[in-house]
């Protein structure tokens, strides 16, 4: 027992001087390595987390055994992280714990003070990946992602109606409300069918050509009310000629060169009747029979050589007739008042005969009549026009035409200071039609080339609506008619120049199969858009255009009706169509105010006188434009003796 008592008190001793030794040792170290505070979980309490500080040395344990987390700068908060290494931060800033561990701070926002607030400024909002004032943002208005609709802004946070001068916001569009057929006025209120809006009232629709003048559509082009514009009114002695107020006389006036003229003096018409033709030069072909037409009366004749055309001055009464040899006659009433010796140097040849004066057409619009010419060579140096004064008996410098023949039947535009002329070139390669401007005597060559089906240009008379600007020349021994849009013109300078314009060759086939060599004489009846095309040397066949009512500069020009007939027979045998330069013209009677053909027959016995809208409204034969001959209306036709 004593031995063990001693062995156990030098074991005493022995332990006491060793961990005593050790504290010693411990005490030294600890007080001389760096200290690490760490996030430290006790073992199977990590609820219990603590900030502790311990020596560097014992910190890799701590980490491997109790998942401790080292800390650094300011952090002071732990969050356990089992399997994955713990985490030491600040719940004070630490995005992903903000005021406790998990707390994630979303998007937009920051962990501030331990709690999560927008990274934005001061009246913005954080809306997918930028910061917008909501209360402005037309993509996020009032919230994110809340789009305002076209025609609207975000003001003050809700989508509102923002619309620019004359417009007005209706749903959810800008609208201008004097014009808006759904919201006419104000937003919502519809138009009926039929009208249209203008100046914030539902109006009347207006048609093509039509122009909405006040409550009433107007065509500015003819309305003597509202002539080129709304209100502008013409003068009682005036009408609306192509958008120009213009005296009656002249609008009147706008007719071709012809056999025939007509004479229209208030309320009395009369008719002047050549008895001669480039072709007819006997002693019976002198003289020029002077026809009443309205009122009906007694024909007389005046005493001239051989004569192949005339026209004449509504605005003067004047006439003046040309002869086939340079002679010119002036006629006032059924009196020959003086002679003239015309400018031409050469004949010109043409498919009805020669001639060296070849037709003449006034311009009542300045009281010059324009005379076809010819110039040397003979039937080869082309043609000239010359204006002649008839109350001085003087002409004017001729004008040349570069090499090209007068029309057969030039045309005279008074309203535009035009003459045109539809040039006859035989053969293949098509004519053109010339325009002269009478103010300047510029010359105008078209850069089309007219011809029908064939190729053939044998451009036969010119005519013209002086009421829309459609010329027209039908093309001999065919059935096509060329048609020019020359209000559209546009004209290029040169020696010659060109002109260039909408234009059509319409064929009126097989309607127009009877007129005696074609298609070759015509003439429009002013202001009505009608327009007569007849054969020549022989038959009775004949046909009517209606013409557009309304030609804008762009308008194809076109016939939009048209009808064949053939003039019935007379008492002595059947009507005979007269020789060149073609015995029909046209003319709007001032009485009964209806658009008539007026034709002679080549006997120059009878004229007569086709009223061209009735013959339109007659039947036509099936399936054709060809008036049936037994339903034609009565009083289409009137014969008047020569």
């Amino acid at each position: 027992m004593k031995i063990w008592a001693r062995v156990g008190a030098i074991l005493a001793v022995l332990v006491a001087t060793g961990l005593a030794s050790a504290l010693t040792s411990n005490v030294v170290q600890a007080a001389s390595e760096p200290k690490v505070t760490i996030c430290h979980f006790p073992p199977g309490n990590p609820a219990n987390v603590q900030v502790i500080t311990v020596g560097a040395s014992a910190v890799p344990a701590h980490v491997a055994n109790h998942n401790d987390a080292v800390c650094t700068g300011t952090s002071s908060s732990c969050c356990f992280g089992g399997a994955a290494p713990s985490v030491c931060t600040s719940f004070a800033s630490d995005n992903n714990n903000c005021g406790s561990c998990g707390h994630v701070c979303g998007a937009g926002t920051t962990c501030s003070s331990g709690k999560c607030v927008s990274v934005c400024g001061a009246g913005t909002t954080f809306c997918g990946c930028a910061c917008t004032n909501t209360a402005t943002d037309n993509d996020n208005c009032g919230a994110c992602g809340h789009v305002c609709a076209p025609g609207t802004a975000c003001v003050g946070g809700t989508c509102a109606g923002v619309c620019g001068p004359g417009t007005s916001f209706c749903g959810t569009s800008c609208i201008n409300t004097q014009t808006d057929n759904n919201n006419c006025g104000s937003c919502g209120h519809v138009c009926a069918t039929g009208t249209v809006c203008a100046g914030g009232a539902c109006v009347p629709a207006c048609g093509p050509g039509q122009t909405l003048c006040g409550t009433t559509c107007v065509d500015l082009s003819n309305d003597t009310n509202n002539c080129g514009t709304c209100g502008n009114v013409c003068p009682p002695s005036d009408a609306c000629v192509a958008g120009t107020c213009t005296p009656k006389a002249v609008a009147d006036s706008c007719l071709p060169t012809s056999s025939l003229s007509v004479l229209i003096q208030g309320p009395t018409v009369t008719a002047y009747v050549p008895l001669g033709s480039w072709s007819e030069t006997g002693p019976t072909n002198v003289g020029v029979h002077v026809v009443p037409l309205e009122p009906a009366g007694v024909p007389s004749t005046v005493p001239t050589g051989v004569v192949n055309s005339c026209s004449s001055n509504n605005v003067t009464g004047t006439t003046v007739c040309t002869g086939n040899s340079n002679d010119v006659y002036v006629i006032n009433g059924n009196v020959l008042s003086s002679t003239a010796v015309a400018g031409a140097t050469g004949q010109q040849t043409f498919s009805g005969g020669d001639c060296l004066t070849c037709g003449v057409a006034f311009d009542a619009a300045t009281g010059a009549a324009w005379i076809a010419e010819g110039v040397a060579p003979d039937f080869v140096g082309g043609g000239q026009l010359q204006a002649f004064n008839p109350s001085s008996s003087t002409f004017g410098a001729p004008i040349g035409l570069f090499g090209k023949q007068t029309s057969e039947n030039i045309s005279v535009d008074p309203v535009r200071g035009l003459v045109v002329s539809a040039v006859e070139t035989f053969g293949p390669g098509g004519g053109v039609i010339q325009i002269v401007k009478t103010a300047t005597g510029a010359v105008y060559n078209s850069s089309t080339t007219f011809a029908d089906s064939t190729g053939d240009g044998d451009l036969d008379s010119t005519a013209e609506d002086c009421a829309t600007g459609v010329a027209l020349a039908p093309i001999e021994f065919s059935q096509s008619v060329a048609l020019a849009n020359i209000s559209g013109a546009t004209y290029v300078g040169g020696a010659p120049g060109t002109w260039t314009a909408p234009t059509n060759v319409q064929d009126f086939s097989p309607d127009f199969a009877s007129l005696s060599a074609g298609n070759s004489g015509s003439a429009v009846a002013p202001g009505s858009h009608l327009a007569v095309i007849a054969g020549e040397f022989g038959g009775s066949a004949f046909g009517v255009l209606q013409l557009q009512t309304s030609v804008g500069t762009a308008t194809v020009p076109a016939a939009t009706d048209w009808v064949a007939a053939t003039v019935p027979p007379l008492p002595s045998g059947p009507w005979s169509m007269g020789l060149d330069p073609h015995t029909v013209t046209a003319y709007t009677s001032p009485n009964d105010h209806k658009a008539y053909a007026l034709m002679s027959n080549v006997e120059r016995t009878f004229l007569v006188k086709v009223d061209m809208k009735l013959l339109l409204s007659a039947p036509r034969l099936a399936g054709t434009h060809t008036a049936n001959p037994a339903l034609i209306p009565a009083g289409t036709f009137t014969f008047v003796a020569q």
